[in-house]
């Protein structure tokens, strides 16, 4: 009974420390309301920086259905501000993400950047950026060509839309040793980009497709997205970047994204590329969580492992990796 009161206060004191010092932000986007919330380090700490989080694929809420606050308790305990939003018509947010553009998105970033300044919630100046997944078409582009983002993260990227498709079909029919029926996958897979070249309408694309239809919306996003590619981007990247992939990630074919990558780099270059041990797609133990897609049993079991879900080395080298480039700028500043 001691040790459930004890609990409790602890647990109450928490949540009242985390609603004292966060702030609601709304912010726009071409014809959208985004809601977010920024979020100040823990215990008073003067910010080192603020961390603005870019989610990945679907309909994600500024805490990406809980995951995000293992990462950000961290983050905010070592000094850092985190700034993030429901994506269009998730959450309080107006709009549909489903209508994006990566360029779009790109856009989206560039406003949250505007909002951090123009409520002078950017203590120091520094502003980093930690992306997932899809944000791997977002983040390379912005920072080739915009210097209001000091340093960047990435976690899972891929470089070629079509190919990571590729790469995730083959895994797929590989995890259930069916390569007759991978193979018979990746033709339908070329056919489908094939048939996407031609611009298709929704009408024609339903009577070409066979199997399960994507929805409307799904297929005009794909459309909007499928041919993109940001490898081209990462020779003009001149901020420090951190490229992270899972060595279990089933998602991303991460050997061989690291490899195309480094090729372009120029010898000067300030982005690091390396892999996490016992790590899968979104960063989470790979012993545990060793699918492609997150079923509500994973999510249960990581609202109950909460921070020890993630792989082990994960947040070690990210907080490291951050408080050096901190480090850094301080001494050039």
């Amino acid at each position: 009974m001691i040790n459930l009161v004890r609990f409790l206060m602890v647990t109450s004191q928490f949540l009242w420390t985390s609603i004292a010092i966060s702030q609601e932000l709304i912010f726009k986007n071409a014809q959208d309301e985004l809601y977010g919330q920024f979020l100040a380090p823990f215990e008073n700490q003067t910010s080192k920086a603020t961390l603005i989080f870019v989610h990945g694929d679907g309909p994600m809420d500024h805490e990406a259905q809980g995951y995000y606050p293992f990462i950000w308790n961290q983050l905010r305990q070592e000094g850092f501000a985190i700034f993030s939003w429901d994506k269009p018509g998730i959450g309080k947010s107006s709009g549909n993400w489903l209508n994006q553009s990566m360029r779009d998105r790109q856009n989206e970033v560039q406003a949250a950047i505007a909002t951090l300044k123009q409520h002078k919630l950017n203590a120091n100046g520094k502003i980093g950026v930690i992306g997932f997944s899809q944000a791997g078409w977002i983040i390379p582009p912005i920072l080739a060509r915009n210097n209001q983002i000091d340093f960047a993260i990435g976690i899972g990227f891929a470089t070629s839309w079509i190919e990571q498709g590729q790469y995730y079909t083959r895994t797929k029919y590989r995890l259930n040793h069916e390569q007759t029926e991978a193979d018979l996958a990746l033709k339908r897979l070329d056919s489908q980009i094939q048939f996407l070249n031609s611009a298709p309408s929704y009408d024609a694309y339903l009577k070409f497709e066979t199997g399960d239809p994507m929805s409307q919306d799904r297929f005009n996003f794909v459309l909007k997205n499928f041919k993109s590619d940001s490898l081209r981007y990462y020779a003009n990247i001149s901020q420090p970047m951190l490229v992270l992939w899972g060595d279990s990630d089933l998602n991303v074919d991460g050997q061989s994204e690291l490899h195309k990558i480094a090729n372009t780099l120029p010898q000067n270059s300030n982005i690091r590329l390396d892999f996490i041990p016992n790590a899968g797609h979104a960063m989470l133990n790979s012993k545990v969580f060793d699918t492609q897609k997150f079923t509500l049993w994973q999510w249960l079991t990581l609202m109950w492992q909460e921070e020890d879900a993630l792989a082990p080395e994960f947040m070690p080298r990210v907080i490291g990796w951050l408080n050096n480039q901190v480090k850094q700028r301080k001494s050039t500043d």
